[in-house]
C-alpha cells in the first residue's frame, strides 16, 4: 500500500518592493516569532536632510513604543531606508508601517490635508522579508550595518561589495533557521 503525502506549502517570505505585481496581492509574510528586514524607498534624495532624519528616529522610537515593534537596526539612507524589526504582533508592524510611511511623506513634502503632494513618494510597496535566527539575522543586520556606515560617509559605496551585487538585500539563503 502506497502511503498518503502531504503537500509541502512553502510560505513566501517576502512581500513588496519591486516583485511584480500580480504577485502583490498576497499577503504579507509577518511571523511575530522571528525579525523583518523592511525597504522603504522614496522618490526623492531628502530622507538624509538634518532634519528629515532627526523626525525619522524621533518617529521610529515614538511608533515602535505605540506599536510595540522593536528595533533592532535601523538605516536612513538619502532614498531608502532599512529596517531590522520584529514585531509583537500582525496587527502592531501593519500598524507600525503605515504610519510611518504616511508621517514621513507628509513631513518630507510638506503635504497636508486639502494639498496633496503631486506625485507618489514612495516608489512600490514596503519591501519585506522575515529573517530567521541565527546567521541570516547576523547578515541582514550587518547589512542594514553596512548601509548606515555609507550613508554616514565612514565607509566607500561599493557596488561589487559582495553584499550589494545582489539584485535585493541579503537573503541568507542556505542558512539554517
Amino acid at each position: 500500500m502506497r502511503q498518503f503525502t502531504l503537500p509541502t506549502l512553502k510560505a513566501n517570505l517576502e512581500h513588496g518592493g519591486s516583485h511584480p505585481k500580480a504577485k502583490r496581492k498576497t499577503v504579507r509574510s509577518i511571523d511575530p516569532k522571528r525579525s523583518h528586514h523592511v525597504v522603504l524607498r522614496a522618490s526623492e534624495n531628502t530622507l538624509l536632510l538634518r532634519s528629515n532624519k532627526y523626525f525619522i528616529k524621533l518617529l521610529l522610537q515614538k511608533l515602535s513604543q505605540r506599536f510595540k515593534v522593536r528595533i533592532y537596526q535601523y538605516s536612513i539612507n538619502s532614498n531608502h531606508c532599512h529596517l531590522l524589526v520584529k514585531p509583537q504582533r500582525r496587527e502592531g508592524l501593519q500598524n507600525f508601517l503605515r504610519s510611518f510611511t504616511g508621517l514621513v511623506a507628509r513631513r518630507v513634502t510638506g503635504a497636508r490635508r486639502g494639498s496633496p503632494y503631486s506625485k507618489r513618494f514612495w516608489l512600490g510597496l514596503a519591501y519585506s522579508r522575515v529573517v530567521s535566527w541565527g546567521r541570516a539575522f547576523l547578515v541582514a543586520r550587518n547589512y542594514v550595518f553596512k548601509n548606515e556606515m555609507e550613508s554616514l560617509g565612514l565607509i566607500p559605496y561599493s557596488r561589487n561589495s559582495p553584499i550589494t551585487s545582489r539584485a535585493g538585500p541579503p537573503t541568507g539563503e542556505g542558512q539554517a533557521g
